[in-house]
């Protein structure tokens, strides 16, 4: 009696009787059928360990609401089965209950006990699928739910009717919360509000720099193709105004502005610059030609400056710096590998071969900048020179700023000289610093150069700075770090942060030293708020958008 007592059985489970003949049959084709129509099953397989066999299969065929019998030879031959099928019988003698649903499997001569029942015949191929069927419709109405009068509470009665369905508190509670999240976000209630986030826009393949003319922007790329285009095709550069609805359009450029015919490619586009008064006329620097001009706000491109014969070489043109006026605009061209040229008219000049000026042999610039008629050039640990006229003179005094390269210059003041510079110390840990400078100290009301505090430091490379005057007076710098965490501030540090520009599901921590300088994130400034292209080919703009776009653009 104790071991009769501690075997139990669910009670809304479907047993199935079947010989070992047809063990793959039952477990691999009849069980997984029963249980993906939320039918509960026990087999033979279920049965408790340790008990004998015929209390399990008594227990088994008592417990469980409905059993069904797999006819074979087999299964008839075996006395076990009969006295499965007289137990079921008398369970269930006049069949009110159907607790005896037979199958046949296999042709054999069913016992009379139960050949008075309607057997569901599997052994007609044509016919196996819809009997099948009709089986598993069988079994799901054999188990009829208890009425509701059978339970004090309604609620009750409807989690019951889940349970047996195949609802668990575990699945209930994951449609509960989809549910809810649902909800929320199409209410917009917190945390589902609009954020402000990156907003991604059209694409623009292959981008390496961006301007902005104060009337749209413009922006150049970098050629992989194999050869010179013809025709009407994208040549690396394009342009977009301001306005909302507003989108990239490639620029018309003659066949062989770009070409170089000796290498059968094109050349890449490194550097813009125009005058604010006149943002129409968009000057473009080239790699390997020299410079191309814009008259109608980068619609079309022409020649302008080509780079003259004794200056080509190994020595790819990297920076553009523009003075004087729109009437006579001067250009201020720097090599990637050292050289530095003031460009007037068609003449190319070397800066530095005049007697008033000792720049360094082959002075390696990494960033311009020009203050009037004055340039100031930012050196790869060669100084800071300023150039005025035919003369020229090293800024820099403090021992630890020789060891600096100026990735980027900009002006921090409209009053005094004072300059935000981007610095980078390969022998400090962060390398990369924003600092204030102040070269020319007499105009800078006596503060110490370099600015005594860092702005911003970091340890991984900046891919752009921009420095903008706010409509408040203001200095405004915003740069980008190669892992996509954008900053904002003014001379006295960082006053925001901005979400991260790449969007990762897995991991961001990747290694993009490699990459140069301006390859992941371009900044530029249509109306005083940072924009931002990323090298996966989409153009960002930031604003109020959907709080997804937090996590996916």
């Amino acid at each position: 009696m104790a071991e009769k007592r501690n075997i139990e059985y669910d009670s809304d489970a479907v047993f199935i009787s079947y010989s070992p003949e047809d063990i793959d049959w039952a477990e691999d084709e009849l069980r997984p059928r029963l249980e993906k129509s939320g039918v509960k099953v026990i087999t033979g397989e279920d049965l408790t360990g340790g008990a004998t066999v015929s209390l399990n299969r008594e227990r088994a065929i008592a417990d469980t609401r409905r059993t069904i019998v797999v006819l074979s030879p087999e299964w008839v031959a075996n006395s076990w089965n009969g006295f499965e099928a007289d137990m079921l019988i008398h369970l269930d003698p006049a069949a009110i209950k159907r607790k005896l649903l037979p199958v046949l499997l296999r042709k054999t001569e069913i016992p009379p006990r139960i050949a008075r029942l309607t057997v569901r015949d599997l052994t007609d191929k044509k016919r196996y699928e819809s009997r099948l069927a009709q089986l598993i419709r069988d079994v799901e109405d054999s188990v009829p739910p208890p009425p509701p009068e059978a339970f004090p509470n309604r609620w009750e009665w409807y989690w019951r009717q889940a349970r047996r369905r195949g609802a668990t508190p575990r699945r209930v509670a994951v449609v509960v919360a989809l549910l809810l999240f649902v909800l929320l976000s199409l209410l917009q209630i917190w945390p589902f509000q609009p954020r402000d986030v990156w907003l991604a826009q059209d694409d623009l393949p292959g981008l390496v720099v961006m301007h902005n003319t104060g009337a749209g922007l413009v922006a150049g790329a970098r050629h992989d193709l194999d050869n010179c285009p013809t025709g009407e095709v994208y040549r690396g550069l394009a342009f977009r105004t301001f306005a909302p609805d507003a989108t990239w359009q490639s620029s018309r450029v003659p066949d062989d502005l770009l070409c170089l015919r000796d290498l059968n490619d094109l050349t890449d586009i490194v550097a813009f610059a125009s005058f604010p008064a006149a943002p129409q006329s968009v000057y473009a620097l080239t790699r390997q030609k020299g410079i191309v001009v814009s008259r109608d706000g980068g619609e079309s491109y022409a020649s302008l400056r080509s780079l003259p014969t004794e200056h080509s070489g190994n020595n790819d043109l990297a920076l553009l710096a523009l003075s004087g006026s729109p009437e006579a605009p001067l250009f201020w061209v720097a090599g990637a590998k050292g050289g530095l040229w003031r460009v007037s008219g068609e003449t190319w000049k070397t800066v530095g071969a005049g007697e008033g000026c000792a720049l360094p042999d082959r002075l390696i610039a990494k960033s311009l900048w020009v203050e009037g008629a004055r340039l100031l050039v930012g050196s790869e640990r060669q100084g800071l020179w300023l150039i005025d006229g035919d003369r020229c003179s090293r800024m820099d005094s403090d021992e630890a700023s020789r060891r600096w390269e100026y990735l980027h210059l900009a002006s921090a003041s409209h009053s005094e000289t004072r300059y935000i510079a981007l610095v980078r110390d390969r022998e400090l840990s962060p390398q990369f610093r924003l600092v204030v400078l102040c070269p020319l100290t007499d105009d800078c009301q006596n503060t110490p150069w370099p600015y005594s505090q860092p702005l911003w430091v970091g340890s991984r490379p900046v891919t752009d700075l921009l420095v903008t005057p706010h409509p408040t007076g203001d200095v405004v710098w915003v740069l980008a770090d190669a892992l996509g965490y954008v900053v904002e501030g003014d001379l006295n540090g960082i006053t925001r942060h901005y979400p991260r520009l790449n969007r990762c599901l897995v991991s961001c921590l990747i290694d993009l030293d490699w990459l140069p300088t301006g390859e992941l994130y371009l900044l530029v400034n249509p109306r005083y708020l940072p924009t931002a292209k990323v090298t996966d080919g989409h153009f960002y703009t930031f604003g109020k958008g959907a709080w997804q776009r937090r996590i996916w653009p």
